[in-house]
């Protein structure tokens, strides 16, 4: 069992953040082979557009909320990302995550999401995040 609860704070934030970056850059063959400090920057910049506006959720150890293991980033109905570490991975967390949101997009896009969220078979547009001017 986890806990979901909504991210707050800057640790929230940073977490969210940092994970982001590191498994999209390995996840996602829309960049790969890029350059590493490119990658980081952009990633950075495009970090910073998106999580002003948007929403998250927070996958953490039922008795300590500041162990996190996962997170689900939002903007309305378009998803952004959702992320559990690999040890959790395949334990029904990120459905957990997005139970109740009214996702009808996703933004980025990576070999783990076609696979396991199978966004298509749910109905859901892809919408790129480039498409945003971000």
């Amino acid at each position: 069992p986890v806990n979901v609860r909504d991210a707050e704070g800057v640790d929230d934030w940073a977490f969210i953040r940092k994970a982001w970056r590191e498994t999209f850059q390995y996840g996602s063959l829309a960049v790969d082979g890029a350059e590493k400090q490119h990658y980081f920057d952009e990633m950075t910049r495009l970090f910073a557009a998106i999580a002003p506006h948007a929403s998250a959720r927070i996958a953490c150890d039922p008795s300590d909320d500041d162990t996190r293991i996962g997170f689900a980033c939002w903007t309305g109905d378009v998803l952004h990302y959702v992320y559990v570490m690999r040890d959790f991975r395949g334990h029904g967390l990120a459905p957990a995550l997005l139970e109740g949101l009214p996702i009808k997009a996703y933004s980025f896009t990576t070999l783990q999401c076609v696979k396991r969220l199978k966004p298509l078979t749910r109905g859901w547009a892809f919408k790129p995040r480039f498409t945003y001017g971000i």
